[in-house]
């Protein structure tokens, strides 16, 4: 039995390579790699370390916006020490081959504060609850964006309107129950997060409009969340292809977006490395 549940991991693992390889061969053969690269080549240094440095403050709130979450479950530590144990899980979602790696190591650090069962759940509740604001902000700014065109208006529109209600809703539902904290936080996330999206958008030449990016960013999350490829790499590339490519982006400069991003992020996640991560015994002290 034991040798079974060992070789469960390494099947998953293979097979992730082998479809990371699949997804990365394909791109090389329907690509043109020469353009790739000189798009990269060509990438406008300072909007890159501006969204650089935008993602980087995207995972810094992120952890502020877990530590109020984790309140609501009685954790409660340094502001501090949530946003540093966040950025040595976006160090751990680069190098191990899963989405889920820096989700695991959240909860293994958060059970330092609480059993395992709490410190699942707060992760889970941030993970979907950010997921939920997202979608409601892609949904809302839809009607706005190049994909709401020709026969697709209609649609849009009514997606647009069915976002905004319901995010309304929800905004206040949550406010009133006390998640107001909460709330501000995954505000401020997506404002900075798709602000460096749109900065790295800007520094390989893509004239990306603002409004479209939440659904970019949507599908590009979606993509990387599946358990198809090691570190998304090949499924991050190809969900730029498709989201761009309705706004009449080439594929060449959506896979030169979607390998900086990569790179940003890899970058991000080495952050993750080089923040000291304190013990928790303060756990009980409620800092601002």
């Amino acid at each position: 039995m034991s040798h079974g549940l060992a070789v469960g991991p390494q099947l998953l693992l293979g097979a992730r390579l082998v479809s990371t390889l699949a997804l990365v061969g394909l791109a090389w053969w329907r690509l043109d790699v020469t353009a790739v690269l000189d798009a990269l080549a060509s990438v406008k240094p300072l909007p890159a370390l501006a969204g650089w440095t935008a993602l980087l403050a995207g995972q810094l709130i992120s952890g502020a916006r877990w530590r109020a979450v984790a309140a609501r479950q009685g954790l409660h530590a340094p502001r501090g020490w949530f946003v540093a144990a966040y950025l040595r899980g976006c160090f751990y979602n680069t190098v191990l081959p899963t989405g889920i790696g820096g989700d695991a190591t959240r909860v293994l650090l958060a059970r330092r504060l609480t059993t395992t069962a709490i410190a699942t759940r707060t992760v889970l509740v941030d993970r979907g609850a950010g997921f939920a604001a997202l979608l409601l902000s892609a949904m809302a700014l839809l009607p706005f964006t190049g994909y709401a065109s020709g026969a697709s208006a209609g649609v849009a529109i009514a997606l647009g309107l069915a976002g905004l209600v319901v995010g309304l809703a929800t905004a206040g539902l949550v406010a009133r129950r006390g998640w107001f904290d909460w709330l501000r936080w995954t505000l401020a996330f997506e404002v900075v997060w798709f602000a460096g999206v749109w900065l790295l958008a800007q520094s390989v030449g893509i004239p990306l409009s603002p409004l479209a990016v939440p659904l970019v960013v949507l599908i590009v999350g979606v993509a990387i969340a599946l358990p198809i490829s090691i570190g998304g790499t090949g499924a991050r590339e190809v969900a730029f292809v498709l989201a761009l490519a309705p706004l009449g982006v080439s594929a060449t400069a959506a896979v030169a977006l979607g390998i900086a991003f990569g790179l940003a992020l890899a970058l991000v996640g080495i952050c993750g490395v080089l923040v000291p991560l304190s013990s928790p015994r303060l756990a009980g002290a409620e800092t601002s």
